[in-house]
């Protein structure tokens, strides 16, 4: 609650891996690539965890948060759908 209503936090993520790539104007490195690939593994673990099945996986819904340690946040979560048994 902010003065008496309701108010929606966010945190402030600045660029997103489609930009992110494209404003390197090189090929990412294999060790960058190793980098994101574990943390957006670690983040499917988790949103797997959650029971959530996240449906528009793109570079686009990709948030780099800090480049130097590979720190992502994913975001869009429209089409995703929550697992109602564990075999789904």
């Amino acid at each position: 609650m902010f003065r008496n209503h309701p108010a929606i936090v966010m945190e402030l993520v600045a660029i997103d891996l489609f930009d992110q790539f494209h404003a390197n104007s090189t090929i990412f490195d294999p060790s960058t690539i190793r980098l994101y690939t574990r943390s957006m593994l670690r983040a499917l673990a988790k949103l797997k965890k959650e029971a959530i099945i996240y449906g528009d996986l793109k570079m686009e819904n990709i948030m780099v948060k800090d480049h130097a340690t590979g720190n992502i946040r994913i975001i869009d979560f429209g089409l995703s759908v929550m697992m109602t048994k564990p075999s789904e």
